[in-house]
């Protein structure tokens, strides 16, 4: 019962207030085990072109275990994996943590096409490209996107409506990435500096952490040098 009502207030939360570049079309489930719901490709990144729809599925032991993202709509990224969709993130893994919600996962989730971690990946080619070249790796990414994840013209209204609610971005990370691969700089470990971002809603710096951040700002991140 208890898991119940939190994934109830979980879905209230974000039904009310869905997070920066999110919405929600057609009609909503009262599935609490799964969540529908589409992301406008984030201003300033090789996917702003596009809408993707994302899936989460939610265990029957949640909160203590994390749920499973998937992008059915395919992208080229690196934590992505190009076959399934599956989203590889620590926070959504080792460092899932049961105070968590639904709305955080979404925001890292989001994060991540700002802030890709190439030493992370479950698209190989993806990530080695983003290291290696990375205006090549923004050129295959919005090809990947003008073919895959064109907006819709049902969806174009919300699409708009989502970009006026949102701004150039209130959560204060739509930033562009950085566009140089000198300019990539990736840790090997952290978990929740974008989730803090939620929490603490900040102004963009010149220096942003990845969704996979540690709490110093200083691991797992891109940062522009």
């Amino acid at each position: 019962a208890s898991q119940r009502r939190r994934l109830a207030q979980d879905h209230a939360m974000i039904s009310n207030t869905p997070p920066s570049d999110y919405f929600f079309a057609g009609d909503s489930s009262d599935d609490l085990t799964g969540l529908s719901i589409y992301l406008v490709g984030p201003t300033g990144t090789p996917f702003e072109s596009g809408v993707f729809h994302i899936s989460l599925r939610i265990p029957p032991t949640y909160p203590q275990d994390p749920p499973k993202a998937n992008f059915t709509t395919k992208i080229f990224h690196p934590n992505v994996d190009g076959r399934t969709g599956d989203v590889c993130v620590d926070t959504l893994k080792r460092d899932w943590n049961p105070k968590l919600t639904l709305h955080d996962v979404l925001v890292t989730i989001r994060c991540l096409l700002v802030f890709p971690n190439p030493t992370s990946s479950l698209n190989e080619a993806a990530g080695k490209l983003l290291l290696d070249d990375y205006e090549a790796f923004a050129r295959h990414a919005r090809l990947m996107t003008e073919v895959h994840a064109a907006i819709p013209e049902k969806l174009k209204k919300d699409v708009e409506e989502t970009r006026l609610r949102d701004g150039a971005g209130s959560d204060g990370d739509a930033l562009p990435l950085p566009s140089s691969p000198k300019k990539l700089v990736a840790s090997s470990s952290g978990s929740n500096t974008a989730l803090k971002q939620t929490k603490h809603k900040r102004k963009p710096s010149k220096s942003t952490s990845d969704s996979d951040g540690g709490d110093s700002g200083k691991e797992n991140v891109v940062t522009a040098r």
